[in-house]
């Protein structure tokens, strides 16, 4: 009698838990969707306030790395937050490695939105270097995708500066 005394005060300490938990989870339409507009808004305002910090302190900084990071954990997908850190972890020779498949990243939309913009100068600057790298480690396959790009976009900001 006592074993089942205990049984039924657990499932009395449980019940209630288990109740609301279904009742959070069956809410209304509207209410979803309002708690998940809510949600990408603090999650919008955490991204800022982060990049806010990694821009507050110099580049390749272990605060500013650390506020890229935690943009990511935040928005796995951040464009910029690829690109910065991708961009900070080149120059340090232990994570190179990590730096550049954060840039190839930032080609991929499979991988951050909205990719990379092809009309800024720095796109070129960045195919270049992940091309220069890839073929320094004789990847090839990759060096000549970033290459190829790259020669591409020398082009395209070749003759839109021709034209100002």
């Amino acid at each position: 009698k006592r074993f089942s005394g205990f049984l039924l005060l657990l499932y009395l300490s449980v019940a209630p838990c288990v109740v609301i938990s279904s009742l959070q989870s069956e809410a209304p339409p509207h209410l979803q969707q309002s708690r998940s507009a809510n949600e990408r808004h603090k999650e919008e305002h955490t991204i800022q306030q982060l990049k806010q910090i990694a821009y507050n302190h110099p580049d390749g900084s272990a605060e500013m790395i650390s506020a890229w990071k935690k943009v990511l954990s935040v928005d796995k997908r951040n464009l910029e937050a690829h690109v910065t850190l991708g961009w900070a972890l080149l120059t340090s020779s232990p994570h190179a490695e990590m730096g550049i498949q954060m840039l190839e990243a930032s080609f991929d939309s499979a991988r951050v939105t909205p990719t990379i913009d092809f009309r800024f100068p720095q796109t070129f600057v960045i195919a270049a270097t992940v091309g220069r790298y890839r073929a320094q480690r004789s990847e090839y396959t990759k060096a000549k995708k970033f290459t190829e790009l790259a020669l591409e976009l020398s082009k395209l900001h070749t003759t839109s500066t021709k034209k100002h």
